[in-house]
């Protein structure tokens, strides 16, 4: 696993492209289980995986991604 200690900056969405409608459709469909306009795009499954906490143990949200003096 990689030390996260000494890197400043994350871009996790980096290079990512989309617009505020499609963005608005990914989360009316994690909103609705993974459904959107009545049809089934994610499995219940995809979206309890999506909603998880994927930080290693020990990192808080907050200290995740800010740069350290």
């Amino acid at each position: 696993m990689r030390d996260y200690a000494d890197v400043g900056l994350y871009s996790g969405g980096g290079g990512l492209v989309s617009t505020a409608a499609d963005f608005t459709r990914l989360a009316e469909a994690m909103r609705n289980g993974g459904e959107y306009l009545g049809q089934r795009i994610f499995s219940p499954k995809t979206i309890t995986y999506m909603a998880a906490n994927h930080l290693p143990a020990g990192v808080s949200m907050p200290a995740f991604g800010e740069e350290r003096g």
